[in-house]
């Protein structure tokens, strides 16, 4: 390899972890001044992605994510006390939805689930932004009898509050591992 080439994959390197460190702080600006999250989570969720979103693909991913994001009007907004309706993932499903953070704004939840898990009939009352850092296939089954099967790659999705319950299973051979921002009315 000539002195030109070294030089130049150095530079290479240098400019994509230049990039990925501004968009670490892009992340964690989003995250805390956005969202709202505090620093511990905020560090919890930054070390879910330098794990899992470090490839070109994943890069493209959380830079829509900011960009969503970005598009949400979440300031301003003071504490909720309306109460958790029954079916409430957090209290039907808890072993695969854990409270990371919450405030008057946003419920950030994160979600684990492995091959062959069932979860319980739940739903999320709110719309929200599903950032999914491994992808996985579930088969679905509503509570008025309506079955599917969906395969959820890596990616962030703006998701509608859920019409009605709906059981998961984990029928692929991955775990799936999302961060879910549930926005609050």
């Amino acid at each position: 390899m000539s002195n030109g080439s070294v030089v130049a994959n150095e530079a290479q390197t240098k400019s994509y972890e230049h990039e990925q460190m501004t968009l670490n702080r892009e992340l964690e600006d989003c995250l805390r001044n956005v969202h709202g999250i505090d620093q511990h989570t905020t560090d919890v969720i930054l070390s879910e992605f330098r794990e899992k979103m470090q490839d070109a693909e994943s890069q493209l991913i959380l830079k829509q994510f900011l960009t969503k994001s970005k598009g949400l009007s979440l300031n301003g907004k003071t504490a909720t006390t309306q109460s958790l309706p029954a079916e409430d993932a957090i209290l039907q499903a808890p072993d695969s939805h854990e409270v990371l953070f919450e405030n008057g704004a946003v419920r950030l939840l994160w979600g684990v689930s492995k091959p062959g898990d069932q979860e319980p009939s739940h739903l999320h009352q709110w719309p929200s932004l599903m950032l999914i850092t491994q992808g996985g296939k579930f088969a679905i089954d509503y509570v008025d009898g309506t079955k599917e099967e969906d395969f959820w790659p890596k990616g962030v999705y703006e998701l509608p509050s859920d019409s009605q319950p709906a059981a998961y299973t984990n029928t692929g051979t991955t775990e799936f591992r999302a961060f879910r921002f549930e926005i609050k009315p």
